[in-house]
């Protein structure tokens, strides 16, 4: 397959941040970035370059997914009842869609047994083409807590070592401990499940194995616990609290009110932790469909307002801590799979991050840079330069005027070959 090759464009948007380079190439041999810059400087590569769309910019990195999970609106138990087999199916269907609209790395967040091992070994083998996995495996979380049924139940710090080293040496890239109550049947999301100390543990057993940490934590006491402990990436960071019960209906599990700690998200905000953000999952898929019908059912619009009600709440905290300094440490992932939350739209994400006051570029970073930043891939992806693998991202036009502009994807490469 061709992994040389040069792309010109009339618009590159490289995601460092700076001003997106006018009528520019980008040059790629092996597999890699070998030049970036102006089509002047570029001489008689210039007139050879392949001119496909107007703009080029880094494939999407999705730093929170479950592509096990199909996105039907049912609970997990209901869902789990699919034998493994079903789910790398699941997996291959979604990871296709995500491919084909512009998502060239991935991170699966928690998933059942060693499904989605084997599926990574599927796309090394060439059996489909998808994007490049980082895994979790299966999430640590005591009994009867959240994301349960993945098989990783720990109870005691012994326990959470041996889940730790085993998940490592079956190809965890990455180690999710579950510090909050979440979607899972008889879960709380306001409050903290895991303690400092046990996550301490956890957290220990992972860098000992050179293998950074991720933690669900939707409740203010499981994120305060995560930055005691040293977590690397704390996902979804709603500062939820004990208090008023939100109804999702079918877009999710009941759940609280976010509400800014100030004292916790500073706190945050001294630390070194990653911010994986995860709108979309509160339902935005519900209500991008809810808003589109012409006319709602009483039902449907009680559970709009509800829905708007929630964001209404959340995006000012997004907000509040994008102003705190923590831009550059935001990664926005879809959490794809579970109830309403479809892969292929990670603009979603990217129009969230602009309602919650982030600017058009620091958006754009948060599905490239900032995603490969959290997931330790900076070195490889999510920015346009020399060295890096060439997954590029090619539209007809501009996501920086429109974020809608993600979605009309006009070639995909993943290690400089085409795949869409």
């Amino acid at each position: 397959m061709q992994e040389n090759g040069a792309l010109r464009a009339g618009l590159l948007i490289d995601s460092n941040g700076g001003p997106p380079l006018r009528d520019a190439i980008v040059q790629f041999a092996d597999g890699r970035i070998t030049a970036v810059g102006r089509a002047q400087e570029f001489g008689s590569v210039a007139d050879s370059a392949l001119t496909i769309g107007n703009i080029v910019m880094p494939g999407l990195v999705d730093c929170h997914a479950h592509p096990t999970l199909f996105p039907d609106r049912r609970p997990f138990e209901e869902q789990l009842q699919a034998p493994d087999e079903m789910l790398a199916l699941t997996a291959i269907r979604q990871l296709t869609v995500h491919l084909r609209s512009g998502v060239t790395t991935v991170r699966d967040c928690a998933a059942r047994g060693q499904t989605m091992f084997w599926v990574r070994e599927a796309i090394r083998r060439g059996f489909f083409p998808g994007p490049r996995l980082q895994l979790a495996g299966r999430a640590i979380t005591h009994s009867g807590g959240h994301i349960h049924w993945a098989g990783g139940v720990a109870d005691s710090a012994e326990e959470i070592r041996r889940h730790v080293r085993v998940l490592v040496a079956e190809g965890a890239d990455v180690i999710k401990l579950v510090a909050s109550g979440g979607g899972t049947k008889g879960g709380i999301p306001y409050l903290a499940s895991y303690t400092v100390d046990e996550l301490r543990v956890g957290v220990a057993a992972a860098h000992a194995l050179e293998r950074p940490t991720v933690a669900h934590a939707r409740a203010t006491q499981s994120i305060e616990n995560c930055v005691d402990a040293g977590i690397d990436a704390i996902a979804h960071v709603e500062f939820l609290s004990p208090g008023e019960i939100v109804d999702m209906g079918n877009a999710g599990a009941p759940t609280g009110l976010p509400k800014l700690d100030v004292r916790v998200a500073e706190k945050l905000a001294r630390s070194n932790a990653f911010l994986d953000l995860n709108p979309q999952s509160s339902g935005w898929d519900t209500v991008v469909l809810l808003r589109g019908k012409p006319e709602l059912t009483c039902a449907e619009s009680e559970q709009l307002s509800k829905l708007e009600r929630y964001f209404e709440h959340f995006l000012p905290v997004i907000g509040a801590l994008r102003d705190l300094g923590l831009a550059d440490r935001m990664g926005f992932g879809s959490d794809a799979g579970p109830f309403d939350t479809e892969f292929g739209h990670l603009e979603y994400n990217v129009h969230l991050a602009r309602k919650a006051g982030l600017s058009p570029m620091e958006s754009l970073q948060a599905v490239t840079r900032n995603a490969a930043r959290l997931c330790g891939l900076h070195d490889r992806v999510g920015t346009l330069d020399v060295g890096k693998d060439a997954d590029l991202l090619v539209l007809d036009a501009d996501p920086l005027e429109d974020e809608q502009n993600l979605t009309r994807v006009a070639a995909v490469y993943k290690s400089g070959v085409r795949l869409v």
